[in-house]
């Protein structure tokens, strides 16, 4: 306020502190004023009197407020001011100027009122531009786009500063669809960056669950959880894409995309590695086996080394993005799983041989024939399993011979 303004002001509060006195002078006495029948015609008086002073005394707060806020919502740079606190405080005055107008409409006309509502109108009808110029999501690249909307694109640089005074010089309001639609692009934008910083500090966390079994091995375990966070993810990466505001982050969600992808290809491998290295090596740890397949034997160890390197390694640093980043671990699990593959028929083919050359074998499943040729010089070995290929047999007694060379 400034100049008479400030003084009217002054002037309410002197008349207000001179009134007070009266009324209480006045409740104090209020038993004299009854018996000239005029005291509660009186107090109801000054009671509306006191409204009128409260909602003018009001008025005068408010336009000191809202002059003060003007001030700062058209010449601070538009950067730095909070759109959620220009929200909160237009919308206190916005209420605020329909009650005065309740309150103190039904009087004479009253300037000060017509100019604090007049004012006010006049910012609502900027409200929606103000909000979207000051929104957080609005980044240089959006400012060249509005200044280029207002017909003003050689007007701004990364480091100019503007103010909503100076836009209006632009005709602003002409030009609202345009910036509102940029503005409304930007927030897109930014929602769908803090998804992806979502998604992106959620597997800077997410590790791989490692047991260890009976032989001290560290094995994967409950890796469907790791399948449900794939699953999540990828569905909002996927949502992600097909957002129109997607241009601006494109390369970065696809990147993300890449990323999750080759994590639940290189699961999948290790999986498939996992199994056939537990059926495999409780196979090739026997020596019979070894020397009946010298070269399966052989391809094995190759397999074991890297599958007890990558699980020593992953026991280090379980954290899934770290463990499935190592360089071309992908195509390694690819190219032993093959080994793999190429192990488990050779083995098969063998027992297949082994079950020609004695058909009785055919009665036993794969594992029982394997844990009888684990153990050729062991003929007890024989033993659980004579009642599959015999019938009436279920137990042979076996006599040691002295000097026997078998």
């Amino acid at each position: 306020l400034v100049g008479s303004e400030m003084c009217i002001f002054y002037r309410l509060q002197s008349c207000y502190r001179t009134f007070s006195i009266y009324k209480t002078r006045f409740v104090k006495n209020k038993e004299q004023y009854a018996v000239l029948e005029m005291g509660d015609l009186k107090l109801r008086e000054l009671d509306d009197y006191e409204k009128r002073y409260k909602a003018k005394t009001e008025l005068w707060e408010y336009r000191k407020r809202w002059k003060e806020l003007h001030e700062y919502w058209f010449n601070t740079n538009l950067r730095d001011i909070s759109s959620e606190k220009f929200q909160k405080d237009f919308d206190d005055h916005w209420k605020k100027s329909a009650q005065l107008k309740i309150e103190l409409g039904k009087e004479k006309k009253d300037p000060a009122l017509d100019i604090y509502l007049e004012d006010v109108k006049y910012v609502e009808k900027l409200r929606g531009l103000i909000i979207a110029l000051t929104n957080s999501a609005i980044q240089a690249r959006h400012w060249e786009k509005i200044f280029a909307a207002l017909g003003q694109p050689g007007a701004w640089n990364p480091g100019r500063l503007c103010n909503l005074k100076e836009l209006i010089q632009y005709q602003l309001e002409d030009h609202r669809e345009d910036i509102e639609m940029i503005a409304n692009t930007a927030v897109g934008e930014q929602s769908l960056r803090l998804q992806l910083e979502e998604i992106e500090h959620g597997w800077d966390q997410h590790e791989f669950d490692l047991i260890k079994d009976a032989k001290d091995r560290f094995l994967l375990s409950e890796t469907e959880k790791v399948y449900e966070l794939l699953e999540n993810d990828q569905m909002k990466i996927s949502s992600m894409i097909a957002s129109k505001y997607i241009a601006e982050v494109r390369k970065d969600v696809e990147d993300w995309e890449t990323r999750l992808g080759n994590i639940f290809d290189i699961l999948e491998e290790w999986l498939v590695c996992q199994r056939n290295w537990i059926y495999l090596e409780s196979v090739f740890s026997a020596q019979d086996i070894q020397k009946q397949l010298p070269s399966e034997t052989e391809k094995f160890r190759q397999v074991d080394k890297f599958w007890r390197d990558t699980m020593n390694r992953t026991s280090k640093n379980s954290k899934i993005k770290d463990a499935c980043a190592a360089e071309g671990l992908k195509s390694r699990f690819a190219m032993n799983n093959a080994s793999l593959d190429q192990i488990r028929k050779s083995l098969e083919n063998y027992l297949r041989t082994k079950r020609k050359g004695f058909p009785r074998f055919y009665f036993l499943s794969d594992d029982e024939l394997i844990a009888i040729l684990s153990e050729t010089r062991n003929p007890q070995a024989v033993q659980p399993h004579l009642r599959k290929c015999f019938d009436a047999i279920a137990h042979i007694d076996f006599t040691e011979v002295k000097n026997s060379k078998e």
